[in-house]
């Protein structure tokens, strides 16, 4: 579900309390800010289940898309997740008319998987409706290099 942003105030409390402690309601997590010109223009995330594999969240202003920041970003916590084993495997779910997102976790190393239907929370007018979407499931896999 896609939150409203801002978050209220109860809720980015727990979500930099998330971010501090690396738990997310029992869950392991690792948050970075993405950057450029010294400003935050999003964040990328990693969720880890107990199976051992991490769900990615990255979200980037619209206006800074395809400037690098993403890829850099993307590269930066894949390495890191791999050097310290944080996790074996990585997954994404996009929607399938994303392809800025596609197209940079194909570049990333990610692998195409199954194909999906999603209920999202989507702002519409200044409200927020639950509609259907498509979406694809994008992985990599440690499996190998570490």
């Amino acid at each position: 579900m896609q939150l409203p942003v801002p978050l209220p105030e109860d809720k980015t409390v727990s979500y930099l309390k998330a971010i501090y402690s690396g738990d997310n309601q029992g869950r392991a997590f690792l948050c970075r800010a993405i950057t450029a010109d010294e400003r935050v223009i999003g964040k990328i995330e990693l969720t880890k289940s107990d199976s051992g594999a991490a769900e990615l969240d990255i979200v980037i202003r619209r206006d800074k898309c395809k400037q690098g920041a993403g890829e850099s970003a993307l590269k930066q916590l894949m390495q890191e997740a791999g050097n310290t084993r944080w996790c074996r495997r990585i997954t994404a779910y996009v929607c399938h008319d994303n392809t800025a997102a596609l197209r940079l976790l194909s570049k990333c190393g990610f692998r195409t998987g199954r194909r999906f239907t999603a209920d999202v929370m989507q702002e519409v007018n200044g409200t927020y409706r639950l509609t259907s979407r498509p979406g694809i499931e994008m992985v990599y896999d440690y499996t190998g290099t570490l």
